[in-house]
């Protein structure tokens, strides 16, 4: 049977594991804009909504590759 030590122990890891998780997804909430975050190509609307947020794979990674390297300077 798990003791109150245990239990803070397990609910310590999850808030950390959040935490974690908050910060690996910062920055990475980007909205629909109705064009290519990378290359302002306008995107299609999928029920009259702006749904994507690049125009294909290789703007995604040259804008995740633009992101590194403004955290780094």
């Amino acid at each position: 049977m798990p003791d109150f030590a245990d239990d803070a122990s397990a609910l310590e890891e999850l808030a950390l594991q959040q935490a974690l998780q908050a910060h690996r997804n910062k920055g990475r909430q980007l909205a629909p804009k109705g064009t290519c975050h990378f290359c302002d190509s306008p995107l299609e609307k999928v029920e009259g909504k702006d749904v994507q947020l690049f125009c294909d794979v290789n703007c995604s990674k040259d804008w995740e590759r633009q992101e590194k390297a403004k955290q780094r300077r």
